[in-house]
């Protein structure tokens, strides 16, 4: 360690050791009424609701309500207990501004008493605020889960930052208001050594640049790597900031810098809106600046260097009146920069600058001048990204949204990209998902099966995590997780994923199960296919699962035990049919939409032109909700709406007329499925088409999906099944197997098509073809 990393070292010891001591008289002058994990209550504060200390839950959704500190919510709500299933919406007043959220009895089937949670996990405004003002535990929660180990980031019992930070919940006259006041750790800190290393840059970079080699080995690159590590260690540097810095690419720079880049904003210099330091070329000074990324701009298509600096110029013009704040603290606002350089990007960066503030290199102001220099800079610039979140956040509320629009975009930005699918196979893929959060995409090896996900994701603004399948797996523990020798509850990839979806209400999280048939589905994902079957409503609409964890765990583990698939959730799994291990049983078909992507078009490889698709046109999480799970809760269907679910029954019930000998029967599950994904295919059914503009009937999908899938085996039932189903999607009456012959005998001269024209159900005819041809060859099907 170096000396400069030492007393660094020893100085945030020294003030966290303070902050510890500071805080222990604080609370032994606070005589604790009351202690359960995360909540406690000093009994001389009045109006004092309780004190809950910052961890995890607070930056997901909220917090759970201890048992103990029920009654005290209760009396602040004007002697009124929620009961148990019931939801409250509530007010939290902090900083003088009133923030939505909700009080609520979680109905837990497997909970002995009343499990409360005050929950704000929808309110991005009030999380990004916490986020902002609890900076030290909140960036150890954002690095510890960088470093996959978030199943113990801040548990209740453990502070965020090695330093405890609260909140403070009080009563007011209004029942169902709260006033909230912040209790955070001290947080800003000069940054030692930062005046030295700047000092050495100015000192010795001009040298560095005309008598030696640019290289890796360049004493002056180390330094720039010093000053970038010492900076990264600060700890008020958001997570969201990554610092960087060049000497140059090739050659040396005749302007160097050290940026500060918001990864929620941009990750490269050469566009959004960023911190830097830039050195003047002569090296008698530098700048902290706020700065626009140049290279984007100025290297447009079509206009000149001229222009693209004039467009640089406006543009820095009117982003300034989002920082007139600095003004008062020493920054200038006007186009007065000068880097003493006739170097264009030099003079790029001076018509892209928004703020500025200037230092000599004979007057550099101390360490602690210079960290507040940069830290106020930091807190604006933070600020200025929150306000442009929550107004693309309005914008997305409040600009209408059309799905069958939205979705013919997404099918030909996806296009676009260079990926090739038949729209109705996009089109099937959200209907399908709308309908039941597990979906199978099968095919052979290559058609895009994972990508198909991670693709409408990408255009929707969702999440997409990917898990691939190994051949070992024979229980849950890869899937949801396991206790350790201790008893450690040790979650796995998918409850991790749940969670994570659960604290993001308004994206949608697509778990991808790839290879899912490289071991045997029922041993690895019985538990989660069981309570998906067991959904329910969920407190903010859509439909949630059952509790995805059976076992009993220890007290510390006991919140794992309430893990759901939130309604902002689904499952996906790919299947290569050119190299399965295992088939799907029937259980695991009838639990799933399957989907297969085996149209193949070689000659299809040019993508069409992209749609303008951006961050304001991302879907609001209702997109993805279905209608209903069952069809008597269905509300307020239309007459036309009628009229289709009867003409799906009606089929259904020709069909289970047949599938009957073989007790291969639809249930009502299977009833309702079909029947509402029809129903949400209806609203997007100018998707459903071919590349060369043929109409798919959603019907004919749901029964190639839902139904054959079903028919498993070689028997003379079997065999009659197939028959008499072919029979019936020809819609003519076939009373010999050499009717039969003679119609699969013509589809395999047309070369196997997946439609057979001409028949009621063309795809579903199509199959049973297929079908008969394997129990005519291998005895099969």
């Amino acid at each position: 360690m170096t000396l400069n990393g030492y007393i660094i070292e020893r100085f945030y010891s020294t003030i966290i050791i303070i902050w510890q001591l500071l805080t222990d008289i604080r609370f032994m002058e606070d005589t604790m009424a009351k202690q359960v994990r995360g909540w406690s209550k000093p009994d001389n504060i009045p109006e004092l609701i309780g004190r809950k200390r910052v961890d995890l839950s607070v930056f997901r959704y909220g917090s759970h309500i201890p048992i103990p500190f029920h009654e005290d919510f209760a009396a602040a709500n004007g002697g009124y207990w929620i009961k148990r299933g019931e939801t409250q919406d509530i007010v939290l007043l902090l900083e003088g501004q009133e923030y939505s959220a909700r009080l609520i009895n979680k109905d837990r089937r497997d909970a002995k008493g009343d499990t409360l949670e005050i929950n704000w996990g929808f309110n991005q405004t009030l999380k990004k605020l916490l986020e902002q003002r609890f900076v030290l535990s909140f960036k150890r929660v954002s690095q510890e889960s960088n470093d996959n180990n978030d199943e113990n980031i801040i548990s209740e019992d453990e502070t965020s930052s090695g330093v405890p930070e609260y909140i403070d919940f009080y009563q007011t006259d209004s029942p169902f208001t709260y006033r909230m006041e912040l209790i955070t750790a001290p947080l800003f800190s000069s940054i030692v050594g930062l005046r030295d290393y700047l000092l050495e840059i100015m000192g010795g970079y001009v040298e560095a640049r005309t008598n030696q080699p640019f290289g890796r080995e360049a004493s002056m690159r180390n330094t720039f790597a010093r000053i970038d590590n010492l900076i990264s260690q600060i700890n008020w540097l958001p997570p969201t900031v990554i610092v960087k810095w060049s000497v140059g690419q090739g050659n040396w720079a005749r302007v160097p810098w050290v940026a500060f880049l918001d990864s929620r904003l941009t990750d490269t210099t050469q566009k959004g809106i960023y911190l830097v330091y830039l050195f003047r070329e002569d090296m008698q000074g530098l700048y902290l600046a706020l700065i626009q990324g140049v290279t984007d701009v100025v290297a447009q298509p079509g206009i000149t260097q001229a222009e693209g600096r004039q467009l640089l110029r406006q543009r820095a013009e009117l982003l300034r009146d989002n920082f007139r704040q600095l003004i008062e603290h020493g920054f200038h606002l006007d186009n007065n920069i000068n880097l003493q350089s006739s170097s264009s990007l030099a003079i790029n960066y001076q018509y892209g600058t928004i703020a500025y503030r200037y230092y000599s290199q004979e007057e550099l102001p101390d360490d602690e001048a210079l960290s507040k220099d940069l830290y106020q800079l930091l807190q604006t610039y933070q600020s200025y990204i929150a306000n442009q979140e929550s107004a693309v956040e309005v914008v997305q509320h409040t600009t209408p949204f059309v799905m069958k629009d939205k979705v013919a975009a997404l099918i030909q930005w996806i296009s676009s990209q260079g990926y090739i699918y038949e729209p109705w196979q996009i089109a099937a893929y959200i209907s399908a998902l709308k309908t039941k959060p597990f979906v199978i995409l099968a095919g052979v090896s290559g058609t895009g099966k994972s990508k198909l996900p991670h693709l409408v994701g990408q255009a929707t603004g969702g999440v997409t995590h990917l898990l691939p399948v190994r051949p070992d797996w024979t229980d849950s523990s890869e899937v949801l997780g396991y206790c350790d020798i201790q008893g450690k509850f040790r979650p796995a990839s998918v409850l991790k994923w749940a969670r994570e979806a659960e604290s993001q209400p308004d994206k949608h999280h697509i778990c991808v199960m790839d290879e899912m048939n490289l071991a045997r589905v029922e041993h690895y994902f019985a538990e989660v296919l069981s309570q998906i079957e067991n959904r329910r409503k969920g407190d903010y609409g859509g439909y949630v699962s059952g509790n995805l964890v059976s076992q009993s765990l220890l007290e510390e583990d006991k919140e794992w035990e309430h893990q759901v698939i939130p309604a902002n959730m689904a499952i996906v799994g790919t299947v290569n049919m050119d190299e399965s291990t295992y088939g799907f049983s029937r259980k695991v078909l009838d639990r799933a939409f399957t989907i297969e992507l085996s149209e193949i078009n070689l000659a299809h490889w040019q993508g069409e032109e992209a749609p303008n698709i951006t961050n304001t046109d991302l879907w609001p999480i209702e997109a993805w909700y279905p209608r209903a799970i069952r069809l008597s809760e269905l509300e307020s269907p239309t007459q036309e709406e009628i009229q289709t679910i009867e003409q799906v029954i009606g089929a259904l019930t020709d069909i289970n007329s047949i599938l009957q000998p073989a007790q291969l029967q639809l249930g009502y599950r299977s009833r309702d499925e079909i029947a509402l994904f029809v129903l949400h295919a209806h609203e997007i059914e100018n998707s459903f088409v071919t590349l060369s503009g043929e109409k798919v009937d959603p019907l004919d999908l749901a029964i190639l999906m839902k139904v054959l899938p079903r028919i498993m085996g070689g028997s003379l039932t079997i065999r009659q099944i197939v028959m008499d189903l072919l029979s019936w999607a020809n819609h003519r009456g076939l009373s010999s197997e050499a009717e039969v012959e003679e119609i699969v005998s013509r589809w395999i001269e047309e070369k196997r098509p997946t439609v057979l024209k001409g028949s009621l159900f063309p795809r579903t005819a199509a199959r049973l073809c297929l079908m008969w041809d394997r129990l005519t060859n291998e005895g099969f099907t």
